[in-house]
């Protein structure tokens, strides 16, 4: 599961950090805390509940700032 969501975090929010290699493991570990805690260990459910749709936000934010 560590390796998973690692590619997921950074799949979907390592292109929008600008000092995203000195936040991946800050971003990691939160993203892991989320899987267990709201996401009861279901990766699918995180990539298309969370993921998704928190790159999509972040985006639209990096795109108007």
């Amino acid at each position: 599961v560590k390796g998973e969501v690692e590619c997921l975090v950074d799949r979907y929010f390592g292109n929008l950090y600008e000092n995203y290699k000195n936040s991946r493991k800050c971003l990691v570990r939160q993203a892991r805390d989320l899987l267990v805690c709201e996401y009861h260990g279901s990766l699918q459910r995180f990539e298309t509940e969370f993921c998704v749709p928190a790159a999509k936000l972040l985006q639209h934010f990096k795109v108007i700032t």
